[in-house]
């Protein structure tokens, strides 16, 4: 993860953590307070259980904002993932960017497109399983003709 430098979506994580943490402690207050009937400790339980619901939907919202489409942590993954791209000689970062496109099923920061427009062959993840084809991923049925036409002239190249 310290590659991929994703230590941000992993707050949200850590504060649910926490929250659960604070709510087993504020159950054995509970029932402290209840046994001894104590309407003090009773008002303590109340605001903490009020406190860790807002530190566990806190949690939620930052799990959420680094970890759906659009999100604040996508253009951090991006930049990441174009500067494994951009080298190819180390040998660490072709084995991340090969486990993660394995793994994950992508290609690419933004797709396959992004390795023909660095005029770079498509590794043997970004292709068709089946037939090998390179082009499979890249250009649909409903792609545009100056998608093609870029297709085309760089499958000529190679």
């Amino acid at each position: 993860m310290r590659i991929l430098e994703l230590q941000k979506y992993f707050i949200g994580v850590y504060i649910i953590l926490i929250g659960s943490l604070v709510i087993m402690v504020v159950a054995f207050l509970g029932c402290g307070s209840a046994l001894m009937e104590n309407v003090l400790l009773l008002y303590a339980y109340i605001g903490s259980q009020i406190a860790t619901f807002v530190l566990g939907l806190v949690g939620a919202c930052v799990v959420l904002d680094f970890s759906t489409y659009d999100s604040s942590i996508q253009p951090l993954i991006r930049d990441v993932t174009m500067r494994l791209m951009n080298n190819p000689q180390h040998e660490g970062s072709r084995e991340i960017l090969r486990m993660v496109q394995e793994g994950i099923g992508c290609c690419g920061a933004d797709g396959p497109m992004d390795y023909i427009n660095m005029n770079k062959p498509l590794p043997s993840e970004c292709r068709d399983s089946v037939t090998g084809c390179e082009c499979c991923h890249v250009i649909g049925p409903h792609s545009s003709r100056q998608e093609r036409r870029r297709r085309d002239d760089y499958v000529q190249i190679n």
